[in-house]
């Protein structure tokens, strides 16, 4: 990965223990399986079939997608409700970037090699190397499954949605995401069949939800807005392969 022209500082550590990794894993790859779901309105009682098959067809066209978020993270036990804000980044093939603005500055940035974190405030970028040859495909899924990838991975439900948008309920079938994600629910702009709001449940009681605005697909997006633009002297840790 290359972050920044100068030269960094660079050391071995294991995982930190002050960021939330099963959220970035798990809540955020669910919500990145969304982000080019929707094409078309559907009304109660159409096929799931029929959504898949525009699924399918539209997904290929997406070659940039960015936009605004904000993060609601409800943690139950503890009757929390913690807000981020920031703005979201994907440019094809296989290269995203969340850029959070508030509480905290910080950004996560995802491509074939792995994921990796620059905290400007530590003046300090932390690479996780990806586990296997599949990269970060796991973040991409919405952007490289196919819609047979998607029914195999989720029972999938297709309704109407509130304020003018279509609902799509999904719910993981067995393997390693059902493990931690308990179901996931996205409502879909009917004007331009893109995300509007997306609801993550996991097996803990938590939720996420992630509200996305000023939505721009495919608009020219400059190769290092895609990067870290940390200074000369930025510490780089190496964690390993597990961390994702």
């Amino acid at each position: 990965m290359t972050f920044c022209p100068s030269p960094l500082r660079r050391k071995s550590s294991g995982r930190p223990s002050f960021f939330p990794f099963r959220i970035a894993k798990y809540a955020l790859a669910a919500a990145l399986t969304l982000l080019c779901v929707g094409s078309h309105a559907y009304a109660n009682g159409d096929s799931v079939d029929r959504f898949l098959k525009d699924f399918e067809k539209k997904r290929g066209k997406i070659e940039t997608y960015s936009g605004k978020f904000v993060q609601k993270r409800t943690l139950d036990l503890f009757g929390e409700t913690r807000i981020s804000t920031g703005d979201l980044l994907y440019k094809a093939p296989q290269k995203m970037i969340w850029k959070y603005q508030t509480p905290d500055i910080m950004q996560m940035r995802v491509d074939r090699e792995g994921v990796s974190f620059y905290f400007p405030d530590l003046e300090q970028i932390e690479i996780y190397p990806s586990n296997g040859s599949a990269g970060g495909s796991g973040f991409f899924f919405a952007f490289e499954a196919t819609g047979e990838d998607l029914r195999e991975s989720f029972e999938i439900t297709v309704s109407a949605g509130k304020n003018k948008t279509s609902r799509i309920d999904l719910l993981p079938k067995s393997g390693a995401i059902s493990s931690q994600l308990g179901a996931i629910t996205l409502w879909l702009d009917e004007s331009n069949y893109l995300p509007r709001e997306i609801l993550i449940r996991d097996k803990m009681g938590d939720s996420t939800t992630i509200e996305l605005s000023d939505i721009k697909v495919n608009e020219p997006i400059a190769d290092d807005e895609m990067e870290f633009n940390a200074p000369e002297g930025t510490t780089i840790i190496e964690g390993d392969s597990g961390g994702f």
